[in-house]
């Protein structure tokens, strides 16, 4: 099986955030906000559609995964699994000042791991942080 890490965004750059603060702190509290924005992710990478998950991105995203960025990303990506045709959620874990949430998408290809980095900023839950792997 054809295996592809791909990076999105250094998780250097997620962790600079000093004034971050977690995404919940149960799983059925982090579920809540993770599930939607995964559920995003996923028909944002199938569609071709960078707006159905950007509604979601923290500040840092913005400038760290335009538009361009996710194109080439989820291009290279796509070319060697082809569309997700389903998620699951396989837990979490608190990373410095962020929480991280594990999905595992299957694909015709076979399972990638998506995994995102959320935080709250302005109190509202955030996309800090997200790879394909």
């Amino acid at each position: 099986m054809k295996k592809v890490l791909l990076t999105l965004l250094s998780g250097l750059i997620i962790f600079l955030n000093a004034h971050a603060e977690p995404v919940g702190y149960s799983e059925r509290e982090i579920r809540n906000v993770s599930d939607e924005i995964a559920e995003s992710v996923m028909a944002s990478y199938n569609e071709k559609v960078y707006s159905k998950m950007a509604t979601h991105f923290g500040e840092i995203m913005f400038t760290s995964f335009p538009q361009k960025r996710f194109e080439k990303a989820r291009n290279d990506v796509h070319s060697s699994f082809g569309q997700i045709l389903s998620i699951k959620y396989l837990g979490s874990r608190r990373e410095d000042n962020n929480t991280v949430a594990f999905y595992g998408a299957q694909t015709k290809e076979g399972m990638i791991v998506i995994k995102l980095a959320l935080s709250l900023e302005n109190g509202k839950p955030a996309v800090v942080g997200l790879w394909f792997e």
